[in-house]
């Protein structure tokens, strides 16, 4: 789970010097050779899956709600405004920060380092919010998270390029947090056996 915030880090630093020495699509065919050297291999090199099911005992009767479809639970449309939506808007500010940043004035070197402060941001709200949650209320760690998230979509619409730096540090950790707390919350609201769907 923190290979997309190693990425964020690395990509933003080292991409734009290939695009500036071979151009935009050898950057595509770069991230394409990355891929193929070293993500193929590793899904290749897994072995055939092992069922680690525990025996369990037969599950007491399910309540009404239970029943349901899961698109048909109130908790899963709440989940869907809270997680969902926010993201769906917030991380196309992730997608463009460099072309945001360039257009700032910043080179394009300078706007990868300020990205790649996203990626610490990523890793950072993976680690602190799972620590947070082992010990907090998970919703309202989320909440705290999504306040500060917006925030930093706040501050990257003053178009000044030092409040980048913060919005850049509150954009990248709420989107670390955001997955890892979904996959809890939904752990613990749903039956477990019905995670996967």
């Amino acid at each position: 789970m923190s290979g997309l915030g190693v990425v964020a880090i690395l990509a933003p630093l080292v991409l734009p010097r290939i695009v500036e020495a071979v151009g935009w699509r050898g950057g595509y065919l770069s991230l394409s050779a990355f891929v193929v050297l070293l993500g193929a291999p590793a899904m290749w090199l897994l072995g055939p899956e092992v069922d680690r099911t525990p025996v369990r005992p037969a599950a007491a009767p399910a309540q009404a709600t239970h029943d349901l479809p899961l698109h048909r639970r109130p908790l899963f449309s709440l989940l869907i405004a809270a997680f969902v939506l926010p993201m769906l808007f917030g991380s196309g500010y992730i997608v463009h920060f460099i072309a945001m940043m360039r257009d700032r004035g910043l080179s394009a070197t300078e706007a990868g380092t300020m990205a790649a402060l996203i990626g610490v941001a990523v890793l950072l709200g993976r680690l602190v919010t799972g620590l947070l949650i082992d010990h907090l209320f998970a919703p309202r760690v989320i909440a705290v998270v999504m306040l500060l998230f917006a925030g930093g979509l706040l501050l990257l619409t003053t178009g000044h390029p030092m409040l980048a730096l913060p919005a850049a540090f509150t954009i990248g950790f709420a989107m670390g947090a955001e997955l890892d707390v979904l996959a809890y919350l939904v752990s613990r609201y749903f039956p477990i056996a019905r995670f996967g769907r």
